[in-house]
Order: C-alpha cells, then structure tokens, then sequence
C-alpha cells in the first residue's frame, strides 16, 4: 500500500512541477527538491517505521510471553 500511495503522490508532484518547468525549469529544480522529496521520504520513512515497530510487538509477545502481560 505504501508503494501505491507513495507512487500516486509522486505523480502528482511531477504533473505539479512539470506545470512550472514551462515557466521555469530552475523552479521545477527547486520545487522538486525541496518541496516534493522531503515529504516523498518522510512518508516512507514513517510507513516504514509503524510498520517495523507494529510487527515488533507482535513477534516480541509472541516468541516471550512477557512482552504484554502485568
């Protein structure tokens, strides 16, 4: 799900900067770099994260016993 959303999000920051390239292609450079990227790696990296540490609970209770129970 991830690479689906991520892929959309991309697209629409192509379509949205290959809009300004028309007007400038400095701009498009600009915009790529520190509009549209950021964003594209901190969602990643966050996906990425909730989804390591979502599974580490999970085999963690599992392989221990202990890791949920007081």
């Amino acid at each position: 799900m991830t690479i689906i959303v991520y892929i959309v999000i991309a697209a629409i920051g192509g379509i949205i900067t290959g809009l300004f390239s028309l007007i400038s292609p400095v701009l498009t450079v600009v915009l790529m770099a520190l509009i549209v990227t950021p964003y594209l790696q901190m969602y990643v990296a966050r996906s990425v994260a909730l989804l390591y540490s979502s599974q580490d609970v999970i085999y963690g209770s599992q392989q221990t016993g202990t890791a949920h129970s007081k």
